[in-house]
């Protein structure tokens, strides 16, 4: 409710919020078969570079939750679908009822 979705929009790849999440739970993941690795195999610590394939990836997923959070506060209002994902306060009409 804090944000009026569209035909075609929510949770895909378009959706900054959805990108984050997938390169968090990515770069997570990574640094978890690393750590098996060097369990495993602590003389190719010289050599293995997934920590710092996950590090990059989780570059890129800080950036989308920036980039979501800058959308969420309204930073993006010149853009032509920025509108969509404006905090609509004002605009739903939550009907409630009196309980006895």
């Amino acid at each position: 409710m804090t944000y009026t979705r569209t035909i075609g929009r929510g949770f895909t790849l378009n959706d900054s919020d959805t990108m984050a999440y997938l390169t968090l739970v990515t770069s997570t993941l990574m640094y978890f078969v690393y750590n098996i690795q060097m369990n495993v195999y602590p003389e190719r610590y010289e050599s293995n570079k997934l920590d710092s394939y996950a590090n990059i990836i989780g570059f890129i997923s800080s950036v989308c939750y920036i980039f979501g959070t800058l959308r969420d506060i309204n930073c993006c209002w010149f853009l032509p679908l920025a509108g969509q994902y404006d905090v609509a306060t004002g605009r739903i009409l939550v009907e409630t009822k009196d309980v006895p």
